[in-house]
C-alpha cells in the first residue's frame, strides 16, 4: 500500500526518466521502512522479555511470600510449642517444690517432737541417774560429776612443751546406751551446758599451744562398768576449778 502510494507520487506508472530522477529517494525510504520493520521486531522482543522477567519476579515474589508464611507458621508453632513446655515444666516444678516443701515442712515437725521427746528423755535419764547417784537438786543438777584430777606434765609438740591436765569426768548417762549417742550429746553438753563456764575453762583450741587460760584440748568417752556410766577423760591447759557439787556425794 505504501509502495504503491510512493510509486503514484513519484509517477512511477509514467516514463521510465521521471521515475529514475527519483529513484535515490525511494531506496532511501525502503531502508528506512526495513530500519523500522527490525526496530519493532526489536522493540516486540524487548516487551516480550520484560513481560518474562516481569512475570518471573512475580513468581519469585509470590514464593518469597508463600516461604515467608510458612517461616512465620513454623515459628510461631515452635513458639508455642515451647512455651507450652516451660510452662508444663513450670507447673511441674511448682508442684514438685510444693512437695518437698511439705515433706520438709513434715519432717522438721517430726524432728522437733523427736528433739523434744529426746530433751524429756535425757532430762528423766538425768534426774533419774543423779537420784541413784544421790546427787542433791536432782532436777537442776546437769548430771557431771568431777572423778579424778592427775597433773600429766608437759605435752611435747615439735614447736614446744605445753602442760597438761587431766581429769575424769563421770557423765549422767547409762552404760547401757548406745556409745556414738551419748559421745555426740556429751558434744552438745560440752559446748552448750554449763559444765565448761562451772570449772573455768573458757573453751576449745584444736592444738596444744600457748594459753594463758584454762582450755579444753581434747577428751575421749569410757563405759565404765562398775559404776555403770559413761566416762570422760578430759585434758586441759590449766587445772580447773572445782565445785563442791561437782564432786561425788560422800
Amino acid at each position: 500500500m505504501f509502495k504503491k502510494f510512493i510509486d503514484k507520487i513519484f509517477m512511477k506508472e509514467n516514463d521510465d526518466d521521471s521515475y529514475n530522477e527519483f529513484s535515490w529517494m525511494y531506496a532511501s525510504i525502503e531502508e528506512w521502512k526495513e530500519m523500522c520493520s527490525r526496530r519493532d521486531q526489536e522493540i516486540e522482543q524487548l516487551k516480550r522479555k520484560n513481560r518474562e522477567l516481569t512475570d518471573s519476579i512475580s513468581r519469585i515474589r509470590q514464593s518469597c511470600e508463600e516461604e515467608k508464611r510458612e517461616i512465620r507458621s513454623e515459628a510461631f508453632d515452635i513458639k508455642f510449642t515451647y512455651k507450652q513446655k516451660i510452662k508444663d515444666l513450670t507447673n511441674d516444678f511448682d508442684a514438685e517444690k510444693a512437695e518437698i516443701e511439705n515433706t520438709i515442712s513434715s519432717l522438721q515437725e517430726e524432728i522437733r517432737d523427736l528433739i523434744n521427746l529426746n530433751s524429756a528423755l535425757l532430762r528423766v535419764s538425768r534426774e533419774k541417774a543423779n537420784a541413784d547417784r544421790g546427787i542433791p537438786n536432782k532436777k537442776q543438777h546437769d548430771g557431771y560429776l568431777i572423778l579424778i584430777g592427775k597433773d600429766q606434765g608437759t605435752k611435747k609438740t615439735d614447736e614446744a612443751e605445753y602442760p597438761e591436765y587431766k581429769y575424769s569426768i563421770q557423765s549422767p548417762y547409762r552404760a547401757s546406751l548406745p556409745f556414738e549417742s551419748v559421745k555426740r550429746q556429751i558434744g552438745m553438753d560440752l559446748k552448750y551446758g554449763s559444765l565448761l563456764p562451772d570449772i573455768g575453762c573458757e573453751g576449745f583450741i584444736d592444738d596444744y599451744r600457748e594459753t594463758d587460760a584454762c582450755m579444753l584440748y581434747k577428751w575421749t568417752l569410757s563405759m565404765n562398768g562398775k559404776s555403770g556410766y559413761y566416762e570422760a577423760d578430759m585434758f586441759f591447759s590449766k587445772p580447773i576449778t572445782i565445785p563442791e557439787y561437782r564432786l561425788p556425794p560422800k
